[in-house]
């Protein structure tokens, strides 16, 4: 499984949920993404450029572990 299924997989829930308490934050995305990490080639890896891989790799985790959580309960 891709590491960004699950977060697909929950901004596609909260953007179809009537009253999401994150809608606020799903408003802004654009509807369609086309400048995700998976398109980058190894030259165009912006999370290296900024010094963010580290801060990504961490989210991610939490994420994950958001998403296990979740599927038990």
């Amino acid at each position: 499984q891709h590491k960004w299924v699950p977060v697909i997989l929950s901004l596609m829930a909260e953007k179809s949920a009537k009253n999401s308490e994150f809608d606020g934050y799903i408003k802004w995305l654009p509807e369609k993404l086309e400048n995700l990490p998976h398109f980058w080639t190894k030259n165009e890896n912006e999370l290296d450029l900024l010094g963010l891989k580290e801060q990504v790799q961490d989210d991610n985790e939490r994420l994950e572990n958001d998403w296990i959580l979740a599927k038990k309960g």
